[in-house]
């Protein structure tokens, strides 16, 4: 498997799929792991280690894989006392382009079993009329990230992830615009913009734009307007330091 192109293909079905945030990181998870073993078509790995790695608790981690084996995004084999569960990684980059190249005439009973298969999995069930619908709106925190930060690491899609579950995904999505609009293209900068709001009690979006007008009003008033904004930047840059490590 390449690994960008198979994320790139991952995060254009999550939205379509309506994948959860917890579905999303324990794929990271999965990929990652994957990627250690050598893109072996079947590899094993220890409930807690998966746990570990996408930041999931006992009862999320289980919806989250059911969810990708239902969804069509992996293979999962329960293990015994002494095997951990098996997974597979499915391609999602050659079924895409499998769906693309399939002339619309044909019937799966014309095709080798495997590639039938494939076909009639949960992730070909589209139309385009979904499609455009989930287009024009609101993408998840981590599309969000990818789309206009950087690459999603399995790393910063458990901090995301986390974020989502305390606040909640909007929240999320307006603490990395206006880290954006402040040309911090890095998790870390809206991650302290998100424990400002914690621990001002902000729960909901129109709370988060409330407080960010009231600030620039008096930030327009204020005569130390220049030298405010470089300290905020400078103390929410040094707030809970981590390195975004570039896979």
């Amino acid at each position: 498997m390449n690994y960008l192109k198979e994320t790139i293909a991952f995060y254009d079905q999550v939205d379509l799929k309506q994948l959860s945030s917890s579905a999303v990181a324990l794929w990271g998870s999965l990929m990652y792991i994957n990627n250690k073993t050598g893109w072996k078509k079947e590899f094993t790995a220890p409930a807690s280690v998966l746990r570990a790695k996408s930041g999931l608790r006992d009862s999320s981690f289980k919806l989250a894989r059911k969810e990708l084996d239902q969804k069509g995004f992996i293979r999962y084999k329960s293990g015994n006392w002494n095997h951990a569960p098996g997974y597979q990684m499915i391609s999602i980059k050659s079924m895409i382009d499998h769906e693309t190249n399939y002339p619309a005439n044909y019937s799966t009973d014309e095709l080798p079993d495997h590639l039938g298969d494939q076909l009639t999995s949960p992730l070909f069930k589209q139309n385009k009329k979904k499609q455009k619908e989930v287009v024009a709106g609101e993408r998840s925190p981590h599309t969000f990230y990818e789309q206009n930060m950087s690459m999603l690491t399995p790393f910063i899609a458990e901090k995301i992830t986390q974020w989502c579950e305390e606040m909640s995904d909007e929240l999320v999505i307006e603490a990395m615009k206006m880290a954006i609009g402040q040309n911090k293209l890095f998790f870390q900068y809206s991650e302290g913009i998100l424990k400002q709001w914690r621990k001002k009690g902000v729960r909901t979006l129109q709370a988060a734009k409330s407080m960010k007008r009231e600030a620039g009003q008096k930030q327009k008033h204020s005569p130390q307007h220049s030298k405010t904004h470089a300290i905020l930047d400078k103390l929410l840059e040094e707030d809970d330091l981590w390195i975004d490590v570039k896979p």
